[in-house]
Order: structure tokens, then sequence, then C-alpha cells
């Protein structure tokens, strides 16, 4: 993955080029991850190339304003191949932005990200990876870097920081001894070899418990020996000291296990976790555009799935309903011969006492059910219309002052729910 970050001596920043190797845009990619101007390409090798360079400058462009008509723009570049086709001279010069290179090997010294602004982009990457380890986030995919970007973008390319590396380089003010310093230093120096160290015998440090184990049990004979010369207070000290270890190597085993069971497990949740395959398009997409398309996508979908819901209540409804019906029609067919048999029977005969129960009809009682449920009153307003609840007898309205539940209610204060976003590794190419 490439990014392209574009920055300014007074400290201003556009939306960066980002260039990830595949074939199409994912969904994944842009579902509640960048939601700016970021654009992103695409690479089959992952890299930058001509057509994706004259894109960017195009971006470049678009964003600062560039126009015969505006001031002219130093666009300061390394000398990258793609930076000096015929395409991207051209375009450059139409638009009153004159394209500069730096000096072959020197953008170590001179280029203004590379001096000052990537340590920055490195310590918030760094952030980025624990704040994944601490949430077992444990893959940590395109889709985790591009929802990281915003913040790490906004927590590194700051005014101050941007115009301190340009001041670090000399590149603003100009200051060509800095360039030299900076040469110097990294001037690699002869310096002769040193003598060749005899070689030393391999480390014979016991790594794991049973390592441990083997090599004190080697030497347990040893130490009975001198065991016999301790006093009585030396001989429980070394006893304790002996029953602590053979326990602290017991936990460690155990934690082992434990360990291992857990990444185990990691890794199977890891495995069978879902991902969002589906595709937005095979060609370059900004983020609002990207989301955009998301967003129409999600609406069909739920629109399809509530059309399918719907379709589906109807159904078991139906399905319901006739079940309830046939169930009514045998009831009402068994009801009719209880009661034709309770008028053929004596009135004082006991062995017909179960036909005076009458059998009931469970569809009528279910549409009785849905009757009683449609006059329910919601939950919460049995009291009747809540407006009137602060209205006195005489019809009025209280005064503010009067309303017990306004006076009785506190406010809780909101919990602060930033935090830190995270990044991931990449290739910047500073233009």
């Amino acid at each position: 993955m490439t990014v392209i970050e574009a920055v300014s001596a007074a400290g201003r920043t556009i939306p960066p080029v980002i260039i990830i190797q595949g074939k199409w845009q994912m969904d994944s990619w842009f579902r509640d991850r960048i939601h700016q101007n970021e654009l992103v390409l695409l690479s089959e090798s992952g890299f930058t190339t001509d057509q994706l360079t004259f894109q960017f400058l195009e971006q470049f462009i678009k964003h600062t304003k560039a126009s015969p008509k505006e001031q002219p723009k130093l666009l300061l570049m390394d000398n990258h191949n793609s930076h000096i086709t015929p395409e991207f001279i051209l375009l450059a010069n139409r638009n009153n932005v004159i394209p500069f290179s730096f000096p072959a090997h020197l953008t170590h010294c001179m280029q203004p990200c590379d001096v000052g602004i990537f340590q920055a982009m490195k310590h918030w990457h760094s952030k980025a990876i624990q704040c994944a380890l601490e949430t077992l986030d444990f893959e940590y995919t395109i889709s985790s870097f591009l929802r990281d970007l915003p913040q790490v973008r906004t927590q590194t390319l700051k005014k101050m920081t941007i115009k301190h590396a340009f001041e670090k380089a000399g590149i603003w003010p100009i200051d060509r001894q800095k360039v030299l310093d900076k040469m110097s230093k990294y001037m690699k120096e002869a310096t002769p070899e040193p003598p060749a160290l005899p070689e030393l015998p391999p480390p014979n440090t016991p790594r794991t418990t049973h390592e441990f184990r083997a090599k004190w049990s080697n030497l347990q004979p040893k130490l009975q020996s001198l065991q016999n010369q301790l006093s009585s207070p030396s001989q429980q000290q070394f006893d304790s000291i002996d029953r602590g270890l053979q326990s602290l190597l017991d936990v460690s085993d155990i934690t082992r296990v434990e360990r291992d069971v857990l990444y185990t497990r990691i890794t199977e949740v890891v495995r069978k976790k879902p991902t969002i395959r589906r595709k937005l398009g095979n060609g370059p997409l900004t983020a609002s555009y990207a989301q955009g398309l998301i967003e129409i996508r999600d609406l069909k979908e739920k629109l399809k799935w509530d059309k399918k819901n719907a379709r589906l209540q109807r159904i078991a409804k139906n399905k319901r309903k006739r079940e309830l019906h046939e169930s009514g029609v045998l009831h009402r067919r068994l009801e009719r011969l209880r009661v034709k048999s309770l008028k053929q029977v004596d009135f004082d005969d006991i062995g017909a006492f179960h036909l005076t129960i009458p059998i009931p009809d469970p569809e009528k009682e279910a549409l009785a059910l849905e009757q009683e449920q449609e006059n329910l009153v919601p939950e919460g307003l049995e009291a009747g219309d809540p407006e009137k609840w602060f209205v006195d007898t005489e019809g009025e309205s209280l005064e503010p002052s009067k309303r017990w539940l306004q006076d009785n209610f506190v406010p809780l204060e909101e919990e602060d729910s930033s935090s830190d976003e995270s990044f991931m590794s990449f290739e910047s190419i500073i233009v």
C-alpha cells in the first residue's frame, strides 16, 4: 500500500491519495472508515505508476485551486520516474504548477516528511497497533488502516509540525547549513574492520521449564552432599527455596498451556469472523462518493429486506389464521355434538357431567385477543395525555418553578467517548 501526502510550508494539507493493491474497490474499505475526500486508487502491484501519479496531480490541482489565473505553486518531488513523464509536466504547466525534483539520494536530508513528519506518523502507528492488540484485533487489515487513517493524519499533520519539518529540512526559511549538517551526519565513514573474535561456546542456559528441571535434577546429587554441611536454619531456607521454585515451575507450565489454548481460540474466532466482500467498482473512488454508493446500496437492500420480511409475515399470518380456522371448525363441530348429546341424557346423570362443560372456540378467542391488544393504551400513557399532567384543577398550567419533575431532574454528565485511533504500516511518498 502507498499513501501519497502533500503538505505546504504554510502548514496546510490536501486529502491524500491511497494506492491499494487489487482489482476491485471493496465495500469494507469505506464503511465507517474514511469520511473525507481521500482518493483511493487501485494498482496491481500496490505501487504507484505513471497513470496513478497523473491522477494525484489532478487531485492536487483540484484541492489547491491551481489554475493559470492563480499564483504559481511550487511542487517539490523526488526523482521517481512517474514524476517526469510528459503528461505530468504538461498538466502541471497548464495549471501554473512548477514541478521541482530533489537531488538524487538526498530526500532523507531535504524532504520535510522524511525529516520531521514520518517520525510522528510512526509514533501514532505504534499506538494503533497497541490499541488493536489491547482490543484483541489481531487481524489488522486494509479496513483497519482506513479506519484509523483520519485520526492518525489529524494527530500528525498539525500546522506547527509541518512548519517545523520545513524549517528542520532547510527548505523554508532557506538554510543550506542544515542540509550540509545532515549530509555529514549520515555520511558513512570508512572504519577499519575489527579483528575476528573467537567463537564463543553455545549458551548452556535453560530456556524452558523442562530443560531447567533436567539440569536441576542433575545437580541434586551434588547439592545433597552440600546440604549436610548447612546449619539447621540454612537447611530450612534452602528447602523453602526449592519448594517455591518447583511451585513456580508448575505455575509456568499451567500458564503456558492456558496461553496456547487462548491463542487457539482467538485464531478460530479470527478465522470464522465474517467479512464483507462486496465490491463497489474497479475505478478511482473518493471517500465521499463511495459513502454515497454504500448508502444507496444499503437503502436498496433494506427495502428488499422489508419487502421480503413483510411477505414472510403475511405468509405466517395467513398460515396461522388458516390453522386457527381449521381448529375452530373442529371445536365448533365438537361443541354441537356436546349440546346434542347433553339433550339426550338425563339431567341427574352424574356420568354425563363432562357434557355440561362448553368447548371453547380458539378462533373466536384469538380474534378477541387481537381486539384487546389493539385497544390497549401504550405503556407510560395509562394516565392519559402526558401534556395534561402539569395542569392544575382549574385548567391552568403550573409555573415552571412548581413542576416537581423539572425541579428534581438533575442531568447526567456525558461521558467522553473519544478514543485513540490506530494506524498500519505503509509506504509514503511526499510530493
